[in-house]
């Protein structure tokens, strides 16, 4: 007849409180690395929408002053000839 033997479970070592830390710093780092390659890859679309709101705001002010420009030419017209 054969006696059973009984199966114990594995225990970690005193050294396994170390490896969450590292392993915390690890996730940390694998973090910032991922959030600077997403900076780096949207820095052109970032770049494209800066340029769009610069030509809206230069369209918008050519066309505020070409209309204030020809108000103050027909004012200063209107002064001229009263003189």
């Amino acid at each position: 007849m054969s006696v059973p033997t009984r199966r114990t479970p594995l225990r970690r070592s005193s050294a396994a409180p170390a490896a969450p830390r590292r392993d915390a710093r690890g996730k940390i780092s694998n973090a910032l690395q991922q959030l600077a390659g997403r900076a780096r890859s949207e820095s052109g679309q970032t770049l494209v929408e800066y340029s769009l709101i610069l030509m809206l705001i230069a369209l918008v002010s050519i066309v505020a002053l070409t209309t204030i420009g020809t108000t103050v030419r027909d004012f200063l017209m209107s002064i001229a000839s009263q003189i």
